[in-house]
Order: C-alpha cells, then sequence, then structure tokens
C-alpha cells in the first residue's frame, strides 16, 4: 500500500461524515471554500448549502485546507505521521492562494 498524502478526498468511515472532505479547488483553479468553519454546520451539524458552501465542514476540510496544511508547526502530542497536517520543519512556507470561486463543485 501507498504512502497516504493530503491529496485524498475521501473520507474512510462512511457512517463518520466528520472525515468528509470536498476537493477544495474548481477545476479554474480557485478556492471553492475557506478554511473558515460554517456557522450553521457548528451549530446544527448540517448545512442548507451543502457543497455549495464556502465555509468548512469539517475539521478535516479545515486542517488540510490549502490555506491552513503545513503552516503550524506539529507540537507530536497526536501526531498522525505521514498524513500530520502539520509542519515537521522549522519553518512552514505559505504560499499565495487564488481567489474563491463563483463556480459550483
Amino acid at each position: 500500500m501507498g504512502k497516504k498524502t493530503a491529496r485524498c478526498y475521501g473520507f474512510h468511515d462512511a457512517k463518520k461524515r466528520a472525515d468528509r472532505r470536498r476537493v477544495p479547488f474548481a477545476p479554474d483553479g480557485k478556492l471553492r471554500y475557506w478554511c473558515d468553519p460554517c456557522p450553521k454546520w457548528r451549530a446544527q451539524g448540517k448545512c442548507s448549502e451543502g457543497d455549495m458552501c464556502y465555509f468548512s465542514h469539517t475539521d478535516v476540510e479545515q486542517l488540510y485546507h490549502p490555506a491552513k496544511y503545513k503552516t503550524a508547526e506539529c507540537e507530536g502530542k497526536k501526531c498522525w505521521g505521514d498524513v500530520c497536517a502539520f509542519s515537521h520543519k522549522v519553518h512552514s512556507w505559505l504560499v499565495g492562494l487564488p481567489p474563491l470561486s463563483d463556480e459550483s463543485p
């Protein structure tokens, strides 16, 4: 079995939708949603906007969002090894992100 990467958009426990992660980029290269948590999702566990929502719905979407991925240093307490969303280097490099897309996912 190959190495797991942050490019996996599947969720591995169908009963646990908390692992679900949408593809963050539209075909035009713009972001589909931002890393900020959706207020509706946090309050109700669902969002009427569904996949069209411009906010993250799960912790996994926030952790692996390109705006946050590897931008904070891993503290080692709950490190996930090869799939850890945190940096294991002294310096993290921030990359400019494209604007939010108006296209549907």
